[in-house]
């Protein structure tokens, strides 16, 4: 799919990552977008992998894929990280743009190498609580989270999803059962195009689209999406897709508004 150019640039101030003294770090050096890199053993178990391209500016569109064994996400961000039960799941990672000839330093990351599996979930039984989720927790905290600011934004009975705010950027998690993402982005970045995160678990795709609150309308124009609140939909066809598609949509209110970008991802397996 083509989607807008990425610029690298010096990483501008945010919430930094401080990884813990358990983690492992596969792969940090040049990559170029398109191309796929991954761990090559995983000697130890862990709970999580983590990609990021450090010298990419969040505010501009990169779609990056973060692998945990099989399970996988595909989000709009310079910066995701994926958890689930302890295994020797290796890690993954790919970045997109439109050129697939940029290249800019990628770093990846086995996170919680070593030690005892932990609980499935902790806290409280109801699984709209963020804090029940042990992989968002611990990624929040590399980042110095309040996940009690934390704001459920849809919960369609099998993936949750919420959204932190720190000044400017804005951090989205997932919950789909014990496969969990946590993703960091800009609120410059989302007023150009919706947010899609794209999660790939046990043979099973689901794809969820974020919109701003001026492209609602638009939104539901969209073949496949069903609206689960107003900004949040699921893509029902999501296993159907051969390909990612964009569709460039209007502000609801302003037919002359500037292109906002929905982008629709194809899930790898079929």
């Amino acid at each position: 799919m083509a989607v807008a150019g990425v610029a690298v640039a010096l990483v501008i101030a945010g919430p930094a990552f401080h990884a813990s003294a358990a983690s492992t770090t596969w792969k940090d050096g040049n990559t170029t977008s398109c191309s796929t890199y991954s761990e090559a053993t995983a000697y130890q178990s862990r709970t999580g992998i983590r990609a990021y391209l450090p010298a990419v500016w969040s505010f501009q569109q990169v779609q990056l894929r973060v692998w945990f064994g099989t399970a996988n996400t595909t989000q709009w961000s310079s910066d995701v990280t994926v958890s689930n039960t302890r295994s020797y799941g290796s890690g993954k990672f790919t970045w997109r743009n439109d050129t697939c000839e940029d290249k800019t330093r990628g770093v990846g990351q086995a996170l919680n190498v070593g030690g005892l599996a932990r609980a499935a979930s902790i806290g409280a039984a109801d699984e709209t609580d963020i804090s029940r989720h042990q992989g968002i927790v611990d990624a929040a905290s590399g980042y110095g989270l309040d996940i009690s600011q934390a704001e459920l934004l849809a919960d369609d009975g099998a993936t949750k999803i919420w959204t932190i705010t720190v000044g400017e950027e804005v951090f989205f998690a997932t919950a789909r059962g014990e496969f969990t993402t946590l993703a960091r982005t800009t609120a410059a970045q989302l007023a150009t195009h919706a947010y899609t995160v794209l999660i790939e678990d046990e043979g099973t795709a689901a794809q969820y689209v974020i919109v701003d609150e001026a492209h609602v309308g638009a939104a539901r124009a969209v073949g496949g999406l069903r609206e689960l609140t107003s900004g949040v939909s699921v893509d029902d066809a999501v296993n159907a897709r051969a390909s990612s598609k964009v569709t460039t949509l209007r502000g609801d209110a302003d037919s002359t508004s500037p292109g906002y970008d929905l982008a629709l991802f194809s899930p790898e397996a079929k």
